[in-house]
């Protein structure tokens, strides 16, 4: 959705889908060297195999696939805990126009 609605999605931090954008991830990182990053693997669960990182992108062995965003240090909470926002439709019927 961000890529065809840049401006309404502009409250998320760009994101680089591995090893599809890693050229991309890379030319960000030398432009801005100081941010840290937050690396999430395609295939975890419950948190496993998320690490933080600033500098140079090194995914641990064995992992090629992940989500890398710039990490955000103070992220809006809702009594002290982060959140997500999930949003489940269940369409019961559906009559197409003629």
């Amino acid at each position: 959705m961000k890529k065809y609605f840049p401006e309404e999605y502009n409250f998320m931090p760009k994101e680089y889908i591995i090893p599809e954008e890693l050229e991309d991830l890379e030319k960000y990182i030398k432009e801005h060297p100081a941010n840290w990053m937050i690396a999430k693997p395609s295939r975890g669960r419950g948190g496993d195999g998320i690490f933080l990182f600033k500098g140079q992108f090194n995914p641990p062995f064995g992992q090629t696939e992940f989500v890398v965003q710039k990490y955000i240090s103070k992220p809006l909470l809702v009594e002290k805990k982060k959140f997500d926002i999930r949003l489940y439709v269940l369409i019961k019927r559906l009559d197409p126009l003629e």
